[in-house]
């Protein structure tokens, strides 16, 4: 119930986010199942970090962004930023241009809700872009929840930290598990 209520204020009016910390085998990933099983959020993304990909940018939010990128026009320049050849000289802008992209192609499945499972493992650019999403919703009064849940460590606490500072404090939960 817990998690479950900032995911419904989400899914219904503003940006929300929550969050779990605990130990492994202390039953995170069953709970962010059980929290999302209570809710009536139509668009569900479950996204999870790994250990062996958490150096591979955008690597968590992968299924994210392949979904997103099929979506009306908003998705073909998503599709285009990822998919299509890179021009000889990157553009320092172009994680901000992804990021935006990613934005404007997630409104049309709003109210939705991130799931993102082993925070710890997660690259550094698919966190800001779940951070980026979140915030862009709060600031735009748009409709999306964030659940995350992470081993105690710097980058779960860092991610939740950040989106603490731009959500209303109703608007954020964190539960650590003993």
């Amino acid at each position: 119930a817990a998690l479950a209520a900032p995911v419904a204020r989400g899914a219904r009016h503003g940006a929300a986010a929550a969050f779990v910390v605990g130990d492994p085998g202390s039953g995170k990933s069953r709970l962010l199942d059980e929290a999302c099983s209570r809710v009536d959020v139509p668009n569900h993304f479950r996204l999870a970090g790994y250990e062996a990909e958490r150096q591979v940018p955008l690597a968590a939010v992968g299924h994210l962004l392949r979904t997103l990128s099929k979506q009306g026009a908003e998705g073909d320049r998503l599709a285009a930023l990822l998919y299509e050849t890179v021009h000889e000289r990157e553009s320092a802008l172009e994680p901000m241009r992804v990021l935006e992209a990613a934005n404007r192609a997630l409104r049309a499945f709003e109210p939705a809700l991130l799931v993102v499972d082993d925070v710890q493992w997660a690259d550094q650019l698919s966190l800001a872009l779940c951070h980026y999403l979140v915030r862009s919703a709060h600031e735009d009064g748009r409709s999306l929840a964030l659940v995350a849940a992470g081993r105690p460590a710097r980058a779960a606490t860092e991610f939740a930290a950040s989106l603490e500072h731009v959500l209303p404090a109703d608007a954020v939960t964190g539960i650590q598990l003993e």
